[in-house]
């Protein structure tokens, strides 16, 4: 999606909107650079809280109107998404080696 953006001339200082609208939800931190170059748009990690109780808290409401902007957001943003060309790169990236985490010495 990112070598379409480029092709189409989007995500750029003259026009911001891209293709990609990326979305923290964890840490980000171990994010392949070229995702975490991108991972500006909104961070919702203070919210990836994976239990039923989470619901009943005054952060799920915080959560619920935060989507609500991020869903109108997403609306306003495909009227401006260009339709489908199949001239239009296809990338295949290798890949990426799993993160190691450092093991203590016994």
């Amino acid at each position: 999606m990112l070598a379409r953006e480029r092709t189409l001339g989007l995500s750029t200082v003259q026009n911001p909107l891209g293709l990609v609208y990326p979305v923290v939800f964890a840490d980000g931190i171990h994010f392949p650079q070229e995702a975490r170059d991108v991972q500006s748009r909104i961070d919702l990690s203070t919210w990836g809280i994976p239990f039923p109780q989470f619901k009943k808290t005054e952060e799920y409401q915080q959560f619920w109107a935060l989507m609500r902007q991020v869903a109108t957001q997403i609306a306003v943003h495909l009227s401006s998404i260009p339709p489908w060309s199949p001239g239009w790169p296809i990338l295949t990236p290798p890949a990426a080696a799993p993160p190691q985490a450092p093991l203590p010495r016994l």
